[in-house]
């Protein structure tokens, strides 16, 4: 099985790095992340553009 990883302070400059089984799974948990870290209601698009190009299988 394949692990994704995501390094969000290429993204928006948090220091918070997320793992999951899918790409799908990493936007859920930065979407989690961003509500209760950064009180976000939603993640902009420009942001979720970004996310998804920093998501890369795991070595």
């Amino acid at each position: 099985m394949t692990t994704y990883i995501a390094d969000l302070t290429t993204v928006c400059g948090c220091q918070w790095g997320v793992t999951g089984s899918s790409t799908e799974e990493i936007v859920q948990k930065t979407v989690k992340h961003a509500g209760e870290a950064h009180q976000m209601k939603e993640v902009p698009p420009e942001i979720a553009q970004k996310l998804k190009a920093a998501i890369r299988p795991s070595m």
